[in-house]
């Protein structure tokens, strides 16, 4: 396994996480991570959740903005789970939305290792733009019994395990009350980041547990399956009419390929008309040459006949006979 040395969390910091010459080093480390995803995938597989490993880019690049300040370990629906969700969401989307948010990880929720260069994490991910699990998890929060259940599974955590929502300060699972819990998700809608809830351990305390960090890490996903569960939609935890969602996106794409025909039948019409007229123009300009040549073949004609009249001999004077 990996050892986590201040050399590793050097290579996310700066000036080394925007450097290319570093990439094979991260390379490794990555390579490291997913070794030890790897050796516990197959007990996650068995919870039936359908998630699905993936991670992200070692090398600067489009995705990370070109600073390798972190490196994930992801796990989150699979591909035709994801394709239902992406689909309603993408419904509005831009796009240019693609382009400046080329990564999926933000429009699902997702359970994930986060290694950086001043800690390493374990924790359940939930971001604004995620908005199928951002509205279902907040719907389902509105019935007293699922917010109750909610608290409960946060009680259940270990007390260092926290939530962090961007813009405030991180507050350990276990405290979160009810009233706590009304300002952290009005805090989540002002800032739209992220709202996360597990494990997270700064680099010094990860110096010091040296190897035993692996084993903490792992027990981190397996407690925060239930947070991962409850925060994700699913056909069977469905707070927001997702049947209807998937009925209007589908609507969206029959219009938008409807509209589609009808720009194309329209752009053929347009080439054929712009055709046709180039075609008659031809015509006439070469209608408007005859005539042109016709007018100077006239001229070239009448030249010739004064040219030739200038040529002709004048006649001898006739002779007298004596």
């Amino acid at each position: 396994m990996t050892r986590l040395t201040q050399e590793v969390f050097d290579y996310f910091a700066e000036p080394k996480s925007r450097s290319n010459v570093w990439s094979r080093q991260r390379l490794e480390i990555k390579q490291g991570l997913l070794a030890f995803t790897g050796s516990f995938v197959e007990e996650l597989r068995l919870l039936e959740l359908g998630l699905e490993a993936s991670s992200s880019d070692h090398y600067p690049s489009l995705w990370n903005g070109k600073c390798v300040d972190r490196q994930w370990i992801f796990f989150s629906r699979g591909k035709e789970a994801r394709r239902t969700v992406e689909e309603v969401i993408d419904r509005d989307r831009t796009l240019s939305a693609p382009i400046a948010d080329p990564t999926p990880c933000v429009r699902n929720v997702f359970l994930a290792l986060d290694l950086n260069a001043g800690s390493i994490g374990v924790a359940v991910y939930l971001h604004w733009k995620a908005w199928v699990d951002r509205d279902n998890f907040m719907k389902r929060l509105d019935v007293p019994r699922e917010r109750e259940r909610w608290l409960e599974i946060l009680r259940a955590l270990p007390e260092e395990y926290l939530i962090k929502i961007d813009g405030m300060d991180p507050l350990r699972a276990v405290d979160v009350t009810g009233e706590l819990l009304d300002g952290m998700l009005e805090t989540f809608r002002s800032v739209s980041g992220f709202f996360s809830t597990g494990l997270f351990i700064p680099k010094e305390q990860i110096l010091t547990l040296g190897e035993d960090v692996w084993g903490v890490l792992k027990v981190a996903f397996m407690l925060l399956v239930p947070v991962y569960e409850f925060v994700a939609w699913s056909p069977d935890s469905d707070f927001i009419s997702m049947g209807d969602r998937q009925k209007a996106a589908e609507e969206k794409k029959l219009e938008l390929a409807r509209q589609h025909e009808m720009d194309l039948e329209a752009f053929k019409a347009q080439k054929e008309k712009e055709k046709i007229e180039r075609k008659q123009r031809r015509r006439e300009l070469v209608e408007k040459r005859k005539d042109i040549d016709g007018a100077w073949a006239v001229v070239r004609e009448k030249e010739r006949r004064e040219r030739a009249a200038l040529k002709e001999p004048v006649p001898a004077p006739a002779q007298v006979k004596p």
